[in-house]
């Protein structure tokens, strides 16, 4: 793979850090073949903002959140129009349709979890319906909301699978992940605990499918003491799959201390795979995403770059500088035709890389 890393614009937010970053995808009968993608931003002072990407600058900006915007998912449903949501550390989930997103500064749906945890949700659709998963007030619980049941209520709460060992604990959920199981079709909900375990549950069956589940944390061990598992991606092999015939996923997680850990998932059962070190100056990872041609993985340092890795052998390609302030989001999406990488970061600064 010939090595290419060009800093292609910046955007900035003044006075404000960048805490969460999603490119919304259009097809190209929207776009032309020149396809751009809308890049929305959310940052700590609760704001999303739509850019333009020719002009470098805020197209739209609304104060979604009283407090810091954790994620940003986006997605086309067949039965509403295109839609982003966000979820800020006020408790609250919210819904914008795209199409009015810069005309009504209201909220089509919004869910107020309760929770002010940093754990990152997932929305998925199912159905006629959206399905939300996120983690509840109580701690190693995640709950399923759905986007049509009136009782703003969750439709199922999920407590951690039980450990064999009593003195083990889960932690808080960092981060959840809605997905489909690419030969069954079957949604299902993966979670990422801060002690560094890894749980699949099926959400139409509401149980957990990986017994107590994987444990990533003897991996993940920094001289310091155990890390905390913050952020994990995960996709489907295009070429890879079992005996039996069913794909199996794989991903990689990080976290506080400064290994990276892969891993794959299959129909009955869950294997750690290789663990490796982030550079010697890096103790940590915020975000963790693999691009959608599964060519490369980006990882979010704490150092103030993005660590760039091969996704087939996981060997270290290098590393992208240009923020002044730890890393925190990273978002792969289209511009004038190209793929590009966004990192977002605390000082502020939104990067466009094209890379690879």
């Amino acid at each position: 793979m010939a090595e290419k890393k060009e800093l292609s614009g910046v955007l900035r937010c003044q006075g404000e850090q960048v805490s969460a970053l999603n490119f919304l995808t259009r097809t190209e009968s929207e776009t032309g073949s020149n396809q751009t993608d809308l890049l929305f931003s959310g940052s700590t002072n609760g704001s999303l903002k739509l850019w333009n990407l020719k002009t470098k600058r805020t197209a739209v900006v609304n104060q979604a959140h009283e407090k810091s915007v954790t994620e940003l998912l986006s997605c086309t449903t067949t039965f509403i129009n295109t839609v982003v949501a966000s979820q800020g550390r006020d408790g609250y989930i919210r819904l914008f349709d795209v199409e009015t997103f810069g005309k009504d500064s209201d909220s089509t749906f919004g869910i107020d979890t309760k929770c002010e945890s940093f754990c990152k949700f997932s929305f998925a659709e199912e159905g006629t319906s959206i399905l939300f998963g996120c983690s509840t007030n109580i701690a190693e619980e995640v709950a399923i909301w759905d986007y049509k049941c009136p009782a703003n209520e969750p439709i199922s709460k999920l407590p951690a699978p039980s450990l064999d060992n009593d003195l083990k604990k889960y932690g808080m959920c960092m981060q959840i992940r809605l997905h489909r199981n690419k030969t069954t079709r079957r949604l299902l909900l993966t979670c990422l605990y801060e002690s560094g375990y890894l749980a699949t549950a099926d959400v139409g069956e509401r149980k957990w499918i990986t017994g107590q589940g994987l444990d990533l944390s003897r991996t993940n061990e920094s001289p310091e003491g155990s890390s905390v598992a913050l952020s994990f991606d995960i996709c489907v092999p295009k070429s890879r799959k079992q005996g039996d015939g069913t794909q199996m996923a794989r991903g990689i997680s990080g976290g506080s201390g400064s290994a990276l850990t892969s891993f794959t998932m299959g129909k009955d059962s869950s294997t750690v795979g290789k663990s490796f070190e982030l550079p010697p100056h890096c103790k940590g990872c915020s975000s963790i995403k693999i691009r959608p041609d599964q060519k490369i993985v980006a990882v979010a340092g704490w150092d103030n770059n993005v660590h760039v890795y091969g996704w087939k052998k996981l060997q270290y390609l290098g590393s992208l500088s240009h923020h002044r302030g730890s890393v925190q989001s990273l978002a792969y999406g289209f511009h004038a035709g190209k793929m590009i990488l966004a990192s977002g970061a605390s000082d502020g600064h939104i990067a466009l890389w094209d890379i690879y």
